[in-house]
């Protein structure tokens, strides 16, 4: 039996289907939800840093859109600090502020809470 080029591209196609694609995340929330009752002003989130090294931390907030950005947001909550250091083995408290908007009243509201992870480099003796 021959292999002809679609066979081939067929082949490598599935043994890479099979190799997973590898993420880490050594930033975490606490949790996997935030629930905001109805009434409440802020409600306080906790962040660890797992690592061996500090991360800058970038956080946002969107109501679904895949394409939303720190400077497009556009969600009735704010979130204090939206930008921090987190050094090595460590914790940070995130506030998230309920902006007076309305929702609605029949229904529960749902927004996703984004952040960007970006490690310290190490600092190489070529830089000025």
């Amino acid at each position: 039996m021959t292999l002809t080029a679609h066979n081939i591209i067929a082949c490598t196609l599935l043994l890479l289907s099979g190799v997973p694609l590898w993420t880490q995340a050594s930033v975490v929330m606490t949790g996997t939800r935030i629930i905001y009752p109805e009434g409440t002003r802020e409600k306080v989130l906790q962040l660890s840093n797992k690592d061996d090294h500090p991360n800058l931390v970038q956080l946002w907030m969107d109501d679904g859109n895949n394409q939303s950005s720190p400077s497009k947001s556009d969600v009735p909550f704010t979130l204090t600090p939206q930008i921090f250091r987190m050094e090595a083995k460590s914790g940070q408290v995130v506030r998230l502020s309920y902006i007076e908007r309305n929702l609605p009243k029949d229904r529960e509201s749902v927004f996703y809470l984004n952040f960007l992870q970006i490690p310290a480099l190490k600092k190489s003796r070529y830089t000025a």
